[in-house]
């Protein structure tokens, strides 16, 4: 018998999610408490998924993540309608006002068009589209992707002896504080504390990557990425040191990780968003675009009580 099933944390069904934002070790870390988990079972198998913490008389999917979206799995397909109506049912019955849902970038194969196709049925509106760029890892070098005064940079950092490096831990302390002044530099959030970023690396050891390029003993560029999904690794964060902008360190930073990527077996390299709730900053766009990325929309649709 097919079912709609309601859950607070601790949750008392299993649920196997191929993406990091909606696993339990994952989750725990984030205000358990008000996450509640809604699910279309199955035979005793949830095919459908999402993830929402509650907030006064709001929904919010992945508060702390860059997306969480509704997972399904092929037998799902046919019930998502279904299973959205018996959400924005229980939304309104327990006197929420709103949902908020961040659907994942196209390449990460979390969704697809019947979710959105779906959604706009059952009265969810698109909030916003933000531009996600990411980079397709292959067996062709860094090189060959990116744009000519980048491959100057790129070898401006190799004839001075920039190292890149994968970094320990140990080092976080030293790369955050170099991100952070990167951000504030440039008028960018920083979303997260060292000390949440710290217990990130150590409960999630798997997931969570530092890397860094070096000028002898001098850490000039750095940056946290995020192993997502087992075929996709996310560039959380990434800074440089000001006295060496001319050389845009960040340049080899880049190329340092998508070689990790071709030795660990990332299909994508997800650089994440160049706009802000829809509005696109240019200069970072450009930026990645030069460095090789190519780019997608990535939606967050939202459902409002009349």
């Amino acid at each position: 018998m097919n079912s709609f099933l309601v859950e607070k944390f601790p949750f008392g069904h299993t649920l196997n999610s191929s993406v990091l934002y909606n696993q339990e070790k994952y989750l725990l870390l984030y205000e358990p408490e008000k996450i509640i988990r809604f699910s279309w079972i199955v035979e005793g198998e949830a095919v459908i998924s999402a993830h929402f913490h509650e907030e006064s008389s709001d929904l919010l999917n992945a508060k702390y993540s860059s997306f969480g979206g509704i997972e399904h799995t092929a037998v799902g397909k046919e019930f998502i309608g279904d299973y959205l109506n018996h959400l924005v049912s229980w939304t309104s019955e327990n006197n929420c006002k709103s949902i908020v849902l961040k659907l994942s970038p196209p390449f990460y194969n979390s969704h697809d068009s019947n979710v959105n196709k779906s959604l706009v049925q059952s009265g969810f509106k698109i909030s916003f589209e933000d531009v996600n760029q990411y980079i397709k890892v292959s067996q062709l070098p860094y090189k060959g992707l990116i744009k000519h005064n980048e491959r100057k940079r790129l070898r401006k950092c190799v004839e001075n002896g920039f190292e890149f490096k994968e970094l320990s831990s140990d080092q976080l302390n030293l790369a955050y504080d170099l991100i952070k002044d990167t951000r504030v530099r440039r008028n960018f959030p920083v979303s997260m504390t060292f000390e949440k970023l710290k217990e990130m690396f150590e409960v999630l050891p798997q997931h969570y990557f530092l890397f860094g390029v070096y000028d002898k003993d001098t850490l000039i560029a750095a940056a946290v990425s995020i192993r997502v999904t087992d075929s996709i690794l996310y560039n959380f964060y990434h800074g440089d040191r000001i006295a060496y902008r001319s050389y845009s360190p960040i340049v080899m930073l880049l190329e340092g990780i998508y070689k990790f990527c071709q030795v660990k077996g990332f299909s994508y390299l997800d650089l994440g968003t160049s706009s802000v709730e829809g509005e696109l900053n240019e200069g970072l766009f450009n930026f990645k675009k030069n460095c090789g990325a190519k780019s997608v929309h990535k939606s967050v649709f939202d459902w409002v009580k009349n």
